[in-house]
């Protein structure tokens, strides 16, 4: 369980003070010990290091806690998931990294009236309004562990952690941007082959055809490629909006909030390609609901 590899929930109400986050990576790296004897060293050692960086997290001005905090959140955290998951072939790597980050900032989940619950027999493509980075671990909460993620090789490169991690259960689909002109069939082939592996474990996909972060209070127009894979593989397609999540994670104003921000989200009934006579009159019905959806949340 989380609680059992990065923090003890004994203590709920110190958690991040960084006093008390050093001691009880402390107390845990004991614990750990005494339940599961020498095999656990190298993870006490793991511990200890965690307990000098809350140190340092407390000690340090505003502007550098956004780095440490990326370092501990991207890397420690990413690397010490990485090494179980390689341990234990059947630990979801995103899994536990999004309860452990949305632990550490205090996030609260909310579902807003009318939202409805993601199928659980079928796979579906998500689409998702992009707020910023701290996406990744939100709408792996929001939509309970079930996506796979859609990403650039370029942060694959940047977060290595992430890519070796996500092996295992091949959770992280990373692809090369641009450079593939008007014909989408090789790279439609591949999406096929990512979500056909026996590796991948998880069913749904998330996608954010925004193309870019949207931190404004008003929706991009939407890119079509995705949304044209799933016309020609009549996969249904569900759309999710949420607010708040570039207030508790902000890469391009370098803030992290760790108050306990309320993520409030909604989610769509899936809409289904094979109702629709063209690929337009079905692109136009996503990006209706997607507008909708997104101001719906936005002035909530």
């Amino acid at each position: 369980m989380v609680s059992h590899f990065f923090f003890s929930s004994r203590r709920r109400h110190t958690r991040f003070l960084p006093v008390s986050w050093a001691r009880r990576c402390v107390q845990e790296t004991g614990y750990q010990r005494r339940v599961h004897g020498d095999n656990y060293q190298i993870q006490m050692i793991i511990w200890l290091l965690i307990g000098i960086f809350g140190l340092l997290y407390g000690l340090a001005p505003k502007k550098v806690q956004f780095y440490l905090f990326v370092f501990y959140a991207f890397y420690l955290t990413t690397f010490v998931l990485t090494v179980r998951a390689y341990l234990q072939s059947q630990l979801d790597m995103f899994k536990h990294f999004s309860n452990h980050v949305a632990y550490v900032l205090k996030l609260r989940f909310t579902k807003l009236a009318g939202s409805k619950d993601i199928p659980k027999d079928e796979k579906f493509m998500i689409l998702c309004s992009h707020r910023s980075l701290g996406d990744v671990f939100s709408y792996d909460i929001i939509l309970n562990h079930s996506v796979n993620m859609l990403s650039r090789w370029l942060v694959g490169i940047v977060f290595p952690f992430f890519y070796l991690g996500s092996r295992p259960n091949n959770a992280c689909w990373f692809f090369k941007r641009g450079g593939r002109g008007q014909n989408l069939e090789p790279f439609f082939k591949w999406i096929d082959e990512q979500w056909n592996n026996p590796k991948t474990k998880r069913p749904n996909l998330v996608v954010f055809p925004e193309g870019h972060r949207n931190d404004t209070d008003k929706p991009l127009a939407l890119k079509k490629g995705m949304i044209q894979y799933a016309y020609q593989r009549k996969k249904r397609v569900i759309v999710v909006c949420a607010k708040n999540i570039e207030k508790v994670f902000n890469e391009k104003a370098k803030t992290v909030d760790l108050s306990g921000q309320e993520i409030k989200y909604f989610i769509n009934e899936p809409i289904d390609p094979t109702k629709f006579d063209s690929f337009d009159d079905f692109f136009n019905q996503i990006s209706k609901t997607f507008n909708e959806t997104f101001f719906k949340v936005i002035n909530t």
